[in-house]
């Protein structure tokens, strides 16, 4: 799903657009977690 859609979702609070995002970035937002804490519990 683009961004554009996702952001589209937020704002006319859709409940789906968490899961909608969380699905796209949750496996960038754990790699980033884990360069930063250097732990791979404490990034998840």
């Amino acid at each position: 799903m683009e961004d554009s859609r996702i952001v589209e979702m937020f704002l006319t609070r859709q409940e789906a657009a968490a899961a909608a995002a969380q699905e796209k970035y949750a496996s960038y937002c754990l790699s980033v977690a884990r360069r930063i804490l250097g732990n791979e519990q404490d990034a998840e």
